[in-house]
């Protein structure tokens, strides 16, 4: 577990581990799913250069009255 305040790139190593270690235990590659809204653009670009064998899905929360996607 991180603790409030830990930098980003311990956060990111954080999550490709744990990411890796649910790929060798089941076989399945993990998304996940990041809140890119802010500071949050950074963390998504960590992730993408940590985590192999997985998607990394930035996710953008703004106010609204209805879900959208936008794909690339």
């Amino acid at each position: 577990m991180t603790s409030p305040g830990t930098q980003y790139p311990k956060v990111a190593d954080r999550v490709a581990g744990i990411t890796g270690r649910v790929r060798e235990r089941s076989g399945a590659s993990p998304t996940v799913y990041v809140d890119a809204t802010g500071v949050g653009l950074p963390v998504v670009d960590l992730l993408l250069e940590k985590i192999r064998g997985g998607q990394v899905v930035a996710v953008y929360c703004t106010y609204g009255d209805r879900r959208t996607e936008a794909v690339e």
